[in-house]
């Protein structure tokens, strides 16, 4: 079959023959069926090459064999559009391969001209293979992720849409806003082993980067992650080597902004940068400061750290007793950038700074070089981080063992473009509200509370529920899944226990928390049956050991948990919008339970 179909210029002689209509009426027709076939044969042109080049990659296949099988598709005459080799494939998919190749020797880092060179000047006698560098166009990075994400990125603008947990409510990230449309960066690198053989044994450093602007959760999806630069090779990267071009590009974007194309018309962003992370070997890199096992290794204050004590004497400590009596000094960029003088001149050395790192002209350490939440706080919550899972997919953008680097880097901008192209996010994914419909209820739950249902239900409609009624077992609120406990694949999950905004018997609003039994429609909207528990007049903090260290112990205590009395509950009908957030409860005893709001959902269902 064609997907050009057999169209035949001449087909609009045979509609004059009709004498019924007027010339004129009938011209007008037949233009518009040209033009309506005219689309639908691009549409399928589009979906082909797109179905092309989606196959070649899920076939791992390399250059030579795409050649291959598109010498072998251009035999047929069915279809007389196959590019006749990738070049011409990824020409009609208008891909844009924007980014710069270096090459450098593993051993005295010399610039060569190809990946085949051998270094003259030390004739890599370890018969290293080359390094890698690839240097991504940032500006085309922002444009590919900007334009499919804008009206995300413009709803999430407005304080009432954003999450009070993230990043925009920062004291950095509110002194850097201008009164122009803003993007920020925030930037990570890690390392990740590509071929493990000790013979030729490979690793690859990305530098990569998401939006603030962009809110959480959807920022750190693959297609909104951005490749600054990449570095491959048997060695580590020299921070300077990894990061000097990038921070230039940034700096030039810093200082002139960037204009994107939306809709139909330009709009100019300023470009700023709100931070750099990465696991504790990556940041000491970046940051050019003693790595943990070192003296003066924190980037925030000057505690010097001491040796184990024998016959060990092999790790550095940082104990918090050391810490607590002298409130060491903090460290600040100009301490050390004084400290970089020092280093330059005679010092191996001065309060663990190693030299100048690139990172300092468009960011202060200290303040803006962060600690890697992932390891520190989530490792038992989430398997993966977002940079992680890139890093995962990253190396499977190469095949074999040469120039892993620039097939990573051909793949991505295929890969990324092709994904940006058919990706729209916008409000919606947190604006929306429904019930989900599927066949994991169990309708037990609905026979145990049946009685108690109808009583409810007609306190609070007047009328008795229908027969036809359907019950669900979850609910949807923009990207948060609720459960109920009829849901029959909850497992050990507690996605049923919420905290709800409620008014009590004086008309007033008050928080109170409770365990949804199952959820229904009524006139469209979404309700749920809940068991809400009484909460106790007692307070947390009555059960724990007075602080002397935090004379505010008992406010925050309070303000994060609650004490609730589960033996004393009654069941009520809500509307789903009072649904507050996601909630933990502790079981205490038989009578009482802690409870504290999920404020940062982190996963999803």
């Amino acid at each position: 079959m064609s997907f050009l179909g057999n169209i035949d210029p001449e087909m609009n002689d045979l509609s004059s023959e009709n004498d019924t209509l007027s010339s004129d009426s009938q011209s007008d027709y037949s233009s518009d069926e040209n033009e309506a076939s005219h689309d639908q044969i691009e549409i399928e042109r589009q979906n082909f090459l797109q179905q092309l080049i989606e196959f070649i990659r899920d076939a791992n296949l390399n250059k030579t064999t795409t050649s291959s099988l598109l010498s072998l598709l251009n035999s047929s005459k069915f279809y007389d559009e196959i590019p006749a080799s990738i070049n011409q494939l990824v020409k009609k998919l208008d891909i844009k391969f924007y980014y710069d190749i270096f090459v450098y020797c593993s051993t005295c880092f010399t610039l060569l001209s190809k990946i085949q060179d051998r270094c003259i000047n030390c004739g890599n006698p370890k018969k290293k293979a080359n390094s890698e560098l690839i240097i991504f166009s940032i500006a085309d990075e922002l444009r590919r992720v900007v334009q499919p994400n804008i009206e995300l990125i413009k709803w999430y603008s407005f304080r009432e849409n954003q999450m009070i947990s993230d990043i925009v409510f920062g004291d950095i990230y509110k002194e850097q806003c201008s009164n122009n449309s803003t993007l920020t960066l925030m930037i990570t690198t890690d390392g990740k082993p590509m071929i493990r053989s000790k013979a030729t044994r490979t690793s690859v450093w990305p530098v990569m980067s998401t939006l603030v602007e962009i809110p959480p959760f959807i920022r750190e999806r693959l297609d909104n992650m951005m490749l600054l630069g990449l570095w491959h090779s048997p060695v580590t990267p020299p921070t300077d080597l990894l990061l000097s071009k990038i921070v230039y590009l940034i700096k030039s974007l810093t200082m002139t902004g960037i204009d994107i194309l939306v809709g139909k018309k330009f709009e100019h962003f300023d470009v700023r940068v709100q931070l750099m992370t990465g696991d504790l070997p990556a940041r000491a890199k970046c940051n050019k400061l003693n790595s943990y096992n070192g003296f003066y290794a924190c980037s925030r204050c000057l505690i010097e750290g001491r040796r184990c004590a024998s016959p060990c004497k092999q790790h550095t400590l940082y104990r918090w007793l050391d810490y607590l009596p002298c409130r060491h000094l903090s460290r600040t960029q100009e301490h050390i950038n004084q400290c970089v003088l020092l280093v330059s001149g005679d010092s191996r050395t001065s309060y663990g700074v190693l030299g100048s790192s690139p990172i300092s002209s468009i960011l202060s350490i200290p303040l803006q070089s962060t600690l890697d939440y992932f390891h520190l706080a989530l490792e038992v919550h989430l398997s993966l981080f977002s940079t992680e899972s890139c890093l995962h997919h990253i190396e499977k953008l190469s095949h074999g063992s040469i120039s892993l680097g620039q097939q990573i880097s051909y793949w991505w901008c295929i890969h990324r473009q092709m994904n940006s192209r058919k990706m729209i996010n916008r409000p919606t994914l947190f604006t929306k509200a429904e019930l989900i419909l599927d066949s994991f209820f169990v309708y037990g739950v609905v026979e145990n509370y049946r009685q108690e249902f109808h009583l409810v239900y007609n306190q609070t409609f007047g009328e008795l529920p229908s027969p036809s009624m359907k019950f669900y077992s979850r609910y949807v609120h923009g990207l948060i899944v609720y459960h109920s406990t009829s849901y029959s694949r909850r497992n050990n999950c507690n996605s049923f226990s919420v905290l709800i905004d409620a008014r009590n018997s004086r008309g007033e609003r008050v928080n109170c928390f409770g365990q949804i039994l199952f959820y229904f429609y009524v006139d469209n909207r979404p309700f749920y049956f809940v068991k809400q528990f009484f909460e106790s007049k007692n307070q947390f903090s009555s059960l724990i050991r007075p602080s002397q260290e935090n004379p505010k112990w008992e406010f925050y205590l309070n303000e994060y948990y609650s004490l609730i009395c589960h033996a004393k509950s009654r069941l009520i009908i809500y509307p789903c919008s009072s649904i507050i957030s996601k909630c933990i409860i502790f079981r205490l005893d038989d009578k009482y339970s802690a409870c504290t709001p999920v404020e940062l959902e982190l996963e999803h269902d």
